[in-house]
């Protein structure tokens, strides 16, 4: 969505864009969209980890949801903003700070949800992290990375430059 609306607001703009995807040994997948300006790259994405909780979270328990109790666990989800600088034209390293929220379930077994049961969040606290990829732009377009993240942990992505993507 983004993407369509700098691509409307400015034809010029849209050679400067791409996006990303990751995944972490964390179980969290990210996605993020980014915006280029010569060397310099600036990242905006969403990370959410999914960490064993049921399809049917929840805030609040309904009177008629069941209460055996099936396991418990926590997961997050994150607003990622980076900062990419290039060195020797194929070589990039993003720093990369996070904020968001950290909850705290139980999974319930209820027959009447799709997956057997349904999470109840048990608390919710606010969390800030830090992480570093490292990429290397095997040709204009394509950029597979590895980072660091002190929340996500080890994390694999790959980025897709459009601008070289539909260069004419």
């Amino acid at each position: 969505m983004l993407l369509i609306i700098i691509f409307a607001i400015n034809t010029n703009t849209y050679s400067q864009v791409g996006s990303s995807i990751s995944y972490s040994v964390d179980k969290a997948l990210g996605f993020n969209v980014f915006y280029t300006l010569k060397k310099d790259t600036y990242y905006v994405g969403y990370s959410h980890q999914f960490n064993g909780q049921k399809n049917e979270v929840v805030s609040e328990r309904k009177s008629n949801y069941g209460t055996t109790i099936i396991d418990d666990g926590d997961f997050y989800w994150l607003i990622d903003l980076g900062y990419s600088r290039v060195f020797f034209e194929s070589l990039s390293i993003q720093p990369e700070i996070s904020f968001g929220s950290k909850k705290y379930f139980t999974s319930y077994k209820d027959n009447r949800f799709k997956d057997g049961g349904y999470s109840l969040i048990d608390d919710t606290k606010g969390i800030i992290g830090l992480g570093m990829n490292l990429g290397y732009r095997v040709n204009g377009y394509f950029e597979p990375y590895v980072g660091f993240h002190s929340i996500k942990k080890l994390t694999f992505g790959v980025r897709i430059h459009f601008n070289q993507l539909f260069a004419i």
